[in-house]
């Protein structure tokens, strides 16, 4: 009988962990609901890690998982990652801190050192939060590179709205007709925001706006507000798009100046480090044989 169990048992877990790599086929109403609806109010994509189809998944419907999701909403939707997704990887993470201080403190133990049990638990506590903290860390960082390139797509778009105002279309031409001409996830953002905003019956800088709130991108909010003041005139539409893409232009080179001004910064860190432990190997059998010959 106890047989029976556990081979029950063990069954039922390799049933689990197959399941879980091998994942789910999203339903054709996902995927239509994906292609039909602009990316502010699309479903969230199924996880793709095992961690969060195995984890995740059951995290995001609990009360602390959903106020996390939410606090992290826009850089979820800037990344295009899910919050199932984020809350594996903040468990896997959390796993591999609190295995590793555990290793630590049990090696620290079996040496034979001395060592404060109090301050063993907050090292193992500290590698506990860091490990959970580096999936957040990961998310926001790619937020914001998406989020530039973003900027710079945006840019690219005004100059061809402007080129083809000069050329005598109208405003909704020139809005339709330049964003077919690009490619890729920004592009299809502002298509998106584009057919939403026509099949609405909405102005098309609302939809902007929108876009805007949702990704966090200050630049559309602006160009809504310009747009909006501008009003249905050619000449001043045209003149409030240079403008604004000329801004943005010169507040990308500015920012691609300070991080490249950051990284040459960074680079010197390591060569610090190295000297530093260059002069202690020096130095350290010196101070060694003062203090013993004292």
């Amino acid at each position: 009988m106890n047989a029976l169990v556990i081979g029950a048992a063990f069954g039922t877990g390799i049933l689990l962990v197959g399941s879980g790599l091998v994942g789910t086929r999203p339903s054709l109403r996902v995927l239509l609901a994906h292609v039909d609806q602009p990316l502010a109010t699309r479903p969230v994509a199924p996880p793709r890690t095992m961690a969060g189809r195995l984890v995740g998944t059951h995290l995001a419907g609990t009360t602390a998982g959903a106020q996390l999701s939410e606090r992290l909403r826009v850089e979820l939707r800037m990344s295009g990652s899910s919050p199932a997704e984020l809350l594996g990887a903040m468990v896997a993470g959390a796993a591999i801190g609190l295995a590793a201080g555990t290793i630590i403190a049990s090696t620290v133990t079996a040496g034979m050192v001395r060592a404060d049990p109090g301050l063993l638990a907050i090292t193992t506590l500290a590698a506990f939060a860091v490990g959970a903290a580096v999936p957040v860390v990961t998310l926001r960082r790619q937020a914001q590179t998406r989020r530039r390139a973003f900027r710079h797509a945006l840019a690219c778009y005004l100059d061809l709205v402007a080129i083809r105002l000069a050329g005598g279309a109208g405003i909704d031409t020139a809005l339709n007709a330049s964003v077919e001409a690009g490619h890729g996830w920004a592009f299809n953002a502002l298509r998106d925001t584009l057919r939403a905003a026509r099949l609405a019956g909405q102005p098309p800088w609302d939809g902007f706006a929108r876009l805007g709130d949702d990704l966090d991108v200050r630049e559309l909010r602006e160009l809504a507000a310009s747009m909006t003041l501008a009003g249905s005139e050619g000449a001043r539409v045209r003149a409030s798009l240079l403008t604004k893409a000329r801004a943005m232009r010169t507040r990308a080179l500015s920012d691609t100046e300070r991080h490249a001004q950051a990284a040459s910064e960074r680079m010197a860190l390591p060569i610090v480090v190295l000297m530093t432990g260059f002069v202690v190997f020096l130095g350290y059998p010196a101070v060694v044989h003062v203090v013993h010959g004292i």
